[in-house]
């Protein structure tokens, strides 16, 4: 619908401790109370923002999946990091600028039941975070990225193949 934030905060408030799937897109400016109605959802176990500029509430703790789509500007996802619960997280970036990488590797280093990640041009893929992932999320199922940019360094990352370890440059 063609709610304004602050309709769409009003169209949630009687609803924010029974909802246990949320999905909004509105691409318009942040919105204080939306981001308070937001956060009162504490029940979301599947959460998709689209264009919203929002982040996800972090007293939801028992969040599994996660779907962020942005516009202008990456929303910030220091936050993701504390749904230890999450199952499912994707994350897509129109014509914006990247994630850094260290923010995805902290998200794989505390959300430790992940198994299916999609990073749609949200983040330079590299050597270094593929052994992040493949460290820290065993049980991964799915995933999808994407090398975006050669970045040089002279970090050298240790992949554990099942034949044995074998090490490629950091980027």
């Amino acid at each position: 619908s063609l709610l304004s934030p602050e309709g769409a905060a009003l169209a949630l408030a009687p609803h924010v401790r029974h909802l246990r799937r949320l999905a909004l897109g509105i691409n318009l400016g942040a919105s204080a109370p939306l981001q308070q109605a937001l956060d009162q959802c504490t029940n979301l176990i599947d959460l998709e923002l689209v264009f919203a500029r929002v982040t996800p509430p972090v007293a939801a703790t028992g969040l599994q999946e996660l779907r962020l789509t942005n516009g202008r500007v990456a929303a910030p996802l220091g936050a993701v990091r504390e749904f230890v619960c999450l199952r499912v997280l994707h994350v897509q970036v129109i014509g914006a600028r990247r994630h850094a990488a260290q923010v995805f590797l902290e998200i794989f280093a505390s959300c430790h039941h992940l198994e299916e990640v999609n990073l749609h041009q949200a983040v330079n893929l590299t050597n270094s975070l593929l052994c992040a992932l493949l460290e820290h999320l065993p049980q991964l199922r799915r995933f999808a990225a994407s090398r975006l940019c050669a970045e040089h360094t002279s970090a050298v990352v240790c992949f554990p193949f099942a034949g044995g370890a074998r090490c490629l440059p950091g980027d």
